[in-house]
């Protein structure tokens, strides 16, 4: 069997670029895994961020390898919801890619940025932004998802986690007050649904009125900002406490989710009962089944043994866990830079996977994995979730740079 190239979907269509992107579609971009909007930031950026990395004045500084550091860290910061929204993309990126530039200094022992290089300024929002992501981690998940939404600050991270809407939320009630020297926010989040959320039925309705409240200074006007959002939940059950990760070379030691065109990917899973897997790659426009394997086509999921440590997507013998021949996964991108999403999907009872496309085989002995639209997978996926106690959709997000 040939290798599986992953992001076969991918093509730069063409059209008219020049126009400008505003910062909440370029967030909005990078959180939906957008290849779009990567080759606007590469088109729009590389030049500015160029600039920024000659006034160093130093040799040991490859703009293009900088650039493409930078961006992968603040695409991956953003989707981890790490980016404050305190100031423009550009003022973001440019920061991170000075951070980059000054740690490839120091390693290097060389000095830091020339004193008359121009820092962009934050906006005057900082300090209170800083604030409220630091207060967002004391409430529960589902009211931070509403701040979240509401104020465009990012979700998701480079590091596994459960999927948002696959958690327990019980009653609660968090009133909580963030200030800076300008601003106050009043957060009261109040959650009444003691269970698991399934499904998000409808997108979520923001309203926004002034009440009158009586203040130091005599009435003030409070602005106030409710969401409604509608959906399917169920009784809460527990699940088992999964791990699993990337890896960039066939051992369990090699955890990373950065990878360049022509790298193997590999998967670590590891969990503490008997249950039955499946591992889906989402492109951005399809989603890829990836596990099993091409060859097991009779196959949903696949067994596994509890506290058994599993290395999928190695030839190595000792990987070969089930008797067939095993589909290696090349990353390919034609961007400068990417993102992925890898779904891990376990339950401790067998589940039937969903209606897929056929598998086809490239130039190159190549294979493109059978697949499904991003909806039919969301579909399949809640309607398993509402089926299956114990239905776990764990997430990893990858970051995939291009040939220089």
């Amino acid at each position: 069997m040939g290798k599986i190239i992953a992001n076969l979907s991918h093509f730069i269509t063409s059209g008219n670029n020049s126009s400008e992107y505003s910062n909440e579609r370029i967030i909005e971009g990078i959180c939906n895994n957008s290849n779009e909007t990567l080759e606007y930031i590469y088109k729009s950026y590389y030049s500015k961020i160029k600039k920024m990395v000659w006034a160093f004045r130093n040799t040991v500084l490859q703009p293009e390898d900088i650039f493409q550091e930078g961006l992968t860290r603040a695409v991956v910061n953003i989707q981890n919801g790490e980016f404050r929204g305190e100031s423009s993309f550009y003022t973001y990126l440019n920061s991170v890619c000075r951070n980059v530039c000054r740690k490839e200094l120091e390693k290097h022992r060389y000095s830091e940025l020339n004193s008359n290089v121009e820092v962009e300024d934050e906006s005057e929002n900082f300090e209170l932004l800083q604030a409220l992501l630091k207060v967002l981690k004391r409430l529960d998940d589902k009211c931070r998802d509403i701040i979240e939404l509401r104020f465009n600050l990012g979700n998701n991270a480079d590091e596994p986690i459960q999927d948002d809407l696959n958690k327990t939320y019980v009653e609660q009630e968090a009133n909580l007050t963030v200030e800076s020297g300008k601003s106050r926010f009043n957060i009261i989040g109040t959650t009444k649904v003691k269970g698991e959320w399934v499904e998000t039925i409808d997108e979520p309705k923001f309203t926004e009125g002034f009440r009158e409240i009586k203040g130091d200074n005599g009435k003030q006007m409070e602005l106030w900002i409710t969401c409604n959002i509608k959906g399917r939940a169920k009784e809460a059950t527990p699940k088992a406490n999964i791990e699993t990760y990337t890896l960039s070379y066939p051992n369990a030691a090699s955890k990373s989710f950065t990878f360049h065109t022509g790298d193997n990917l590999y998967l670590y899973f590891k969990s503490p009962v008997n249950g039955y897997l499946s591992v889906y790659l989402d492109d951005g426009k399809n989603i890829y089944k990836i596990l099993p394997y091409n060859d097991m086509t009779s196959e949903s999921c696949v067994k596994v043994i509890a506290d058994k440590e599993y290395v999928f997507f190695s030839k190595s013998k000792e990987h070969n866990y089930f008797g067939n021949s095993i589909d290696e996964l090349e990353l390919f991108t034609p961007l400068k830079i990417e993102s992925n999403k890898i779904h891990v999907l376990f339950s401790e009872s067998i589940y039937q996977k969903p209606m897929l496309t056929e598998a086809k085989v490239l130039e190159g002995d190549y294979l493109r994995p059978k697949s499904l639209s991003r909806q039919q997978c969301a579909d399949w996926i809640a309607e398993t979730k509402a089926t299956l106690d114990d239905f776990i959709d764990q997430q990893i997000n990858i970051t995939i740079v291009g040939e220089k």
